[in-house]
């Protein structure tokens, strides 16, 4: 019979579960040719015998049986037992607009996770954390020392979160200098510095991961009447993009989530403004997004989290949009 079909008729795994299996052994799909005694293996396969089946077939192949306590080695040299891990036990995070809709997610989700975390805002006083460091993203001084604070206060630093943002909404001809600093001050700036500081710290310790929050609008079809958001959230990504080209090397992954509309106070304070009740509006923008709502903070928060997890180790210099479905319109 055909390599692997004996095994197949005789028991109910697929090609692909039985190669799996085969793989603990360093054998892969070729090991069906060095099999000895198939009457035997077929007595154990239709018993459904399947870790003696493995070793039998070892035994045949290496001439002994193999250690079944050994890591699972898969292709790429990850260990099979700690694959797609989401825990950060032993971990060191930074987290930045920590008092915020998303930031108050990120901190809550990475803390239940395992990981000691530094919040950083201008004021957070109702955000549990393990350490506090308030101070204002527009104050240099304050960003430049940010990453050596939080290494000092949490013993190490493992990922940063540039997770704080403003929104500076109208035409250019609408737009004041205040509303450029302010933008491109939180937006762009104090991410840059951050992760200057933040990646000399990681990679003298083995390597990290970033995570910078961009947006949909920054991407190849920004939104309308949003300028000044839309550049600085097309500044970040690409900043992104480039810093996961060039820091990789180091250990240090960097990679950006980009959602469209998020449910938080924020978005809901831009509705206000504009005389709109917030609650209908925002049901009535869950209507245009094919997933039938807008996404709420902890759906952005649980995808930093993979990216700054081991699950996403081969993820660098990556945008990942979070979007519902939905195209910026």
């Amino acid at each position: 019979m055909p390599k692997l079909a004996w095994v197949r008729a005789a028991t109910s795994l697929s090609n692909h579960e039985i190669c799996s299996i085969s793989k603990r052994h360093q054998a892969a799909k070729g090991w069906c040719r060095h099999l000895k005694g198939v009457g035997i293996l077929k007595v154990l396969a239709k018993a459904g015998c399947v870790a003696d089946l493995i070793s039998v077939a070892a035994i045949s192949f290496y001439g002994s049986e193999p250690n079944r306590d050994a890591p699972v080695q898969i292709v790429g040299g990850a260990n099979k037992k700690d694959a797609g891990s989401l825990t950060f036990a032993g971990k060191s995070a930074l987290v930045t607009g920590a008092a915020g809709g998303i930031g108050t997610a990120i901190v809550r989700a990475l803390r239940e996770q395992g990981a000691k975390v530094a919040a950083a805002d201008r004021e957070l006083s109702g955000v549990a954390a393990e350490a506090h460091l308030e101070g204002d993203l527009l104050d240099c001084a304050y960003v430049e020392g940010l990453a050596a604070a939080a290494n000092d206060a949490l013993g190490g630093l493992d990922i940063l979160v540039n997770n704080a943002g403003v929104i500076t909404r109208g035409p250019v001809t609408e737009t004041s200098d205040a509303d450029w600093n302010l933008s491109l001050g939180v937006n762009v700036e104090a991410p840059f510095r951050l992760c200057r500081a933040a990646i000399p710290l990681m990679a003298g310790q083995g390597g990290g991961a970033i995570v910078n929050l961009a947006s949909c609008w920054g991407g190849k079809a920004p939104g309308p009447n949003h300028a000044l958001y839309c550049m600085t959230k097309a500044a970040i990504a690409s900043l992104t993009q480039c810093m996961g080209m060039d820091h990789a090397h180091q250990g240090v992954r960097v990679n950006a989530v980009c959602p469209n509309e998020v449910n938080t106070p924020m978005l809901r304070s831009g509705f206000e403004k504009r005389g709109f009740d917030p609650d209908t509006a925002v049901a009535t923008l869950g209507k245009s997004v094919p997933l039938g709502r807008i996404a709420e903070p902890d759906d952005i928060a649980e995808v930093v989290l993979f990216l700054a997890s081991d699950a996403a180790r081969y993820i660098c210099g990556a945008l990942l949009e979070v979007n519902g479905g939905k195209p910026v319109s």
